[in-house]
């Protein structure tokens, strides 16, 4: 297994838990973030996920005004989905999780204390049809 000095993409895994991070901008520069199908970001201070959400998406397309398709497909052509399948957001301060009812290949999905509200926590698990485990504890 392949390991990095700093937080790297190794294995198709993100590892930025226990940095006592308090925001995830800038994280779309970590080469590789795209492809990335475990990302642990426990044990940190963050409040707000929409950074996120962003990155995983830069590469989709919007073909909505595109002439070369025909109108039923314009608005669901995407070039790549994220690729993310299990998110370790335990120990945070979250309230908001509603940007990650966008991460449809979702299937793991790690809360446990954080400050999110159970209708919250139902509106983005109903989202997300992949999603066979969700752990939730003290939240």
């Amino acid at each position: 297994m392949k390991s990095c000095e700093k937080p790297c993409v190794v294995d198709a895994e993100l590892n930025l838990s226990r940095l006592g991070l308090t925001s995830i901008e800038g994280i779309e520069l970590y080469p590789g973030i795209h492809n990335v199908k475990k990302l642990n970001l426990s044990h940190n201070n963050l409040t707000c996920l929409k950074p996120l959400v962003c990155c995983l998406f830069k590469d989709v397309a919007n073909c909505e005004f595109n002439k070369l398709l025909s109108p039923r497909r314009r608005k669901s052509l995407m070039i790549a989905e994220p690729a993310l399948k299990i998110l370790d957001l335990a120990n945070n301060n979250l309230i908001d999780i509603s940007p990650l009812r966008e991460l449809v290949m979702l299937e793991e999905l790690y809360l446990e204390n954080n400050q999110i509200d159970l209708v919250s926590l139902n509106l983005v698990c109903g989202a997300l049809e992949n999603l066979n485990t969700v752990v939730t504890d003290i939240n």
